[in-house]
């Protein structure tokens, strides 16, 4: 896992960073990582830091969404 956000004591937000996630190899592997910590951690949503890719999809009932680098910085 890349960063996990707190408030307090609690887990709020799992992100993983991942510049290029074109090759199903690559997206797989940031996917299942994320997944995986959202499980443990009882979250229902996660986030990809890519370059360009945008979207969300729905894996084993956990949202995964998508968002370009450039995007995220002007939350």
């Amino acid at each position: 896992m890349d960063f996990v956000v707190k408030e307090r004591l609690n887990v709020c937000e799992l992100v993983q960073v991942c510049w290029k996630v074109d090759e199903e190899k690559t997206r797989r592997r940031e996917v299942v990582a994320l997944v995986k910590a959202m499980d443990e951690l009882k979250l229902e949503e996660g986030l990809i830091i890519t370059e360009d890719m945008e979207g969300r999809e729905n894996i084993n009932g956990k949202w995964v969404t998508y968002k370009p680098l450039w995007k995220w910085f002007v939350l």
